[in-house]
């Protein structure tokens, strides 16, 4: 429990920053708290709290020192509440310091993915094979003239395909769907402009 009125804090758990493993320089208090708060974050954190509203959530991600000297990643959802003239936020705190790592990691890989593939001209392509949708990225626009929203969902793609070569094609996703193998295919396929390219799917 954050009074932000008077900056104190409460935590529910006695002694919860050494649960956290915050610094030892942590006192319990908010300003304490705001001390160990990486400085690219302190702003954005301060900001938020600074214009949140009555009855209004909050999800603030930021970083913390810890004891070992490292950074945690932790997640603090609240609501404010007005109680006795004090703006009250109540909420919960977890460290999410892996499920960061791992975004960033793939964002990371997305980033080199994406230099690799617009450097190899190639078109890259992620599709749920539940709901028909794709997600396009690489080269659609230098290859196909199409931007990626362009491109469409599974539809789209059928009939973009020259009609001679797309029943064969869909017979391949067919047996790649239901036999769980790898979807290899050759087809011509229908640029922006009309002229058709012979793509290696």
């Amino acid at each position: 429990e954050l009074n932000l009125t008077t900056r104190t804090i409460h935590w529910s758990v006695d002694q919860s920053f050494h649960f956290f493993e915050f610094s030892k320089s942590y006192d319990g208090t908010f300003d304490g708290y705001f001390k160990l708060i990486h400085d690219d974050d302190k702003e954005r954190v301060a900001k938020s709290l600074e214009h949140l509203n009555l009855d209004e959530y909050i999800t603030l991600e930021h970083r913390v020192l810890w004891t070992d000297g490292t950074y945690h990643w932790l997640e603090g959802i609240g609501k404010l509440y007005q109680e006795d003239g004090m703006s009250l936020l109540i909420g919960t705190i977890q460290d999410i310091t892996e499920r960061k790592r791992l975004e960033i990691e793939r964002e990371d890989w997305e980033r080199r993915h994406k230099l690799v593939a617009d450097a190899a001209g190639v078109i890259v392509y992620d599709y749920d094979i539940e709901s028909g949708s794709i997600i396009w990225s690489g080269n659609v626009k230098h290859i196909l003239s199409f931007s990626n929203e362009e491109m469409g969902d599974i539809d789209r793609w059928g009939d973009l395909i020259h009609p001679d070569d797309r029943e064969s094609t869909f017979k391949a996703l067919d047996e790649a769907q239901s036999q769980l193998k790898t979807f290899e295919v050759y087809y011509r396929f229908r640029r922006k402009d009309g002229e058709y390219r012979n793509i290696y799917d």
